[in-house]
């Protein structure tokens, strides 16, 4: 079986082999072939060979395309400023009004025509027997962000606004689902634990907006997962019981051993396939392998199933590639 049958089967929670690991690897990635970030992200021959060299270097399951929420704010004319050769940039400033953006705009400004092209080599080099995942800001973030750095971003034209990141998310949804990739990340994880009040003023629109999203995307026969953060387990319900994601990944959580049994049980009660964070260089060795252990003796009872294991969130350009080359012994031991 290849890793992308894997990562396949285990979002239809099918999967009786080996759990798949899908990390987030951007800035390490460009460390990888040692060109600095700032420059790979905006030429597409960097970008990919640096995902394919980091492919290569651990002979990964998923490769995720990006793991950077100012992209599409960059191209509905944010600013960004870069930390260094292999830091992930902040943005910066104001922007104008955005109503008038269209989607072709927004499809063909700053890197989003670099990680489309990238992904297209990526699925054509690797797609056979690698699984190729986008990650994208997801409505909510996009539209906080959008709130954060627009000053003609009224309140009481919330939900117009809102409605024009829906149209411009369906346009790039549509764009990489075309390219016959396997899964679509979409992030709320830059909002943390607030997703679920975030969203209540404005819940039929935002769902709305998903179910349009999620529908684009298994057209094209691949799978929707929401990425969160710091949501306890009754939100995590929630929102897949509103949303309605094939998948769903909580970072910033340290699950004990008693949530499992309530993880898998929203699993199959909501037919959602869940991805379990590992701190890569966060917490040290120990307590990765400890954390790594108490899931996996867990869920070797469970049978076929939908979990498969990730990074809490981006691996740091400054971690070592030897503790990820430890995790990735510990994970496929």
């Amino acid at each position: 079986m290849t890793p992308r049958t894997a990562f396949r089967n285990t979002l239809q929670l099918k999967n009786a082999g080996k759990r798949v690991f899908v990390p987030f690897l951007y800035g390490l990635a460009a460390k990888v072939t040692q060109v600095p970030l700032k420059e790979m992200v905006y030429d597409p021959t960097y970008y990919a060979h640096s995902l394919e060299a980091s492919h290569k270097l651990f002979q990964l399951d998923a490769i995720v395309n990006c793991y950077d929420a100012s992209i599409e704010a960059e191209s509905c004319g944010c600013r960004v400023v870069w930390n260094g050769d292999f830091g992930g940039p902040n943005l910066v400033g104001e922007i104008g009004e955005i109503r008038n953006l269209t989607p072709e705009e927004f499809l063909d400004s700053g890197r989003i025509p670099v990680v489309l092209e990238t992904t297209k080599r990526l699925v054509i080099s690797l797609g056979r027997e690698t699984a190729i995942v986008a990650a994208i800001s997801g409505p909510c973030s996009l539209a906080r962000t959008l709130q954060q750095h627009c000053a003609l971003f009224e309140e009481e034209l919330m939900q117009q606004h809102i409605s024009l990141v829906g149209t411009l998310l369906t346009r790039l949804v549509r764009a990489l689902s075309e390219l016959k990739i396997d899964s679509v990340f979409f992030r709320e994880d830059v909002i943390g634990g607030g997703i679920w009040e975030e969203i209540q003023p404005y819940r039929d629109t935002f769902c709305s907006i998903y179910r349009t999203l999620f529908n684009i995307v298994k057209f094209y026969n691949a799978y929707p997962v929401l990425v969160v953060k710091d949501v306890d387990l009754d939100a995590l319900k929630r929102l897949c019981e509103v949303f309605k994601p094939s998948g769903a990944v909580v970072l910033g959580k340290r699950f004990s051993e008693s949530d499992l049994p309530s993880l898998k049980r929203l699993s199959d009660s909501l037919r959602v396939s869940l991805g379990l964070p590992l701190p890569v260089g966060l917490d040290g060795e120990k307590a990765l392998g400890e954390q790594f252990e108490m899931m996996e003796s867990f869920l070797r009872g469970c049978g076929p199933n939908g979990f498969f294991y990730t990074t809490d969130g981006e691996v740091r350009s400054d971690v070592p590639f030897e503790t990820v080359h430890d995790l990735l012994k510990i994970v496929r031991t």
